[in-house]
């Protein structure tokens, strides 16, 4: 018979190697932990089979959450995700299989939506909106929609990384941003470096924020706000983006 592994015990170890893990996202882990458990039976991780994945990516997709709603893709992937990462921490110190790995059970295929863009009105909309709840979220908005950056990009710009007064090649002068990597960020790619020609609004709301005096190798966003610990980023700011985007009838964040 193979060796007895309790899943709880399983756990317990898996606390001890995931140190540092935000305390969200092991939350979402020990429920997909603990729903997988319940579904399967079973009381020995050696015992895990492949048949064991399949069922509980069927059960995920066939059955509906306690409120009633169908678990979309996106849930039932990640659900899958966090098995194979727990499992393969448990695998660091016991002999067993992950028939959670991609490579065993494919993922849930996610339809690909047409993008919906906001209209010029819904901009002006949401800027206006996010100008009154305050200075940040109003350069978060006019960031996304004048520069196009990723979160991790807009809470890493710094003062110094804006040229207010960089020539275009006609002579105007538009300014410039550059989005690049740094001792204390790394973009998404080493493509994703790149300099963007400052929109005259965007330049317009910098110039209105930007502090006469004081450190210009400071944050744009939350600049009193210091990294904190395992958390990915600097400020969450999906609440007031909620809020400010509620009015035009959907929401502008993923």
């Amino acid at each position: 018979p193979p060796p007895n592994l309790p899943p709880e015990l399983a756990w317990s170890e898996y606390l001890v190697r995931a140190n540092g893990k935000a305390q969200t996202t092991l939350d979402n882990e020990r429920m997909f932990w603990d729903q997988f458990w319940a579904q399967t039976k079973k009381r020995n991780v050696y015992a895990l089979s492949i048949e064991d994945a399949l069922a509980f990516r069927d059960w995920l997709v066939s059955t509906p959450t306690k409120h009633g709603r169908d678990r979309s893709a996106h849930t039932v992937n990640d659900a899958l995700r966090n098995m194979a990462v727990i499992l393969n921490y448990v695998r660091q110190k016991h002999d067993i299989s992950n028939p959670f790995s991609g490579k065993v059970v494919s993922r849930v295929s996610t339809p690909r939506r047409r993008p919906r863009y906001l209209t010029k009105g819904e901009c002006n909309k949401l800027l206006g909106d996010a100008e009154e709840i305050g200075r940040d979220i109003h350069l978060v908005i006019a960031l996304g929609i004048y520069a196009g950056l990723r979160k991790s990009e807009m809470l890493s710009l710094r003062w110094d990384d804006i040229h207010f007064g960089r020539e275009s090649d006609t002579g105007e002068v538009v300014g410039c941003m550059y989005v690049w990597s740094s001792e204390t960020f790394s973009t998404k790619t080493e493509r994703s470096q790149r300099v963007i020609p400052l929109h005259t609004e965007l330049k317009r709301l910098l110039e209105h924020y930007r502090p006469l005096h004081g450190n210009s190798s400071s944050f744009i966003i939350k600049p009193s706000i210091k990294s904190q610990g395992n958390k990915r980023y600097r400020w969450e700011f999906r609440r007031l983006l909620g809020v400010a985007s509620k009015e035009i009838g959907y929401s502008v964040w993923s």
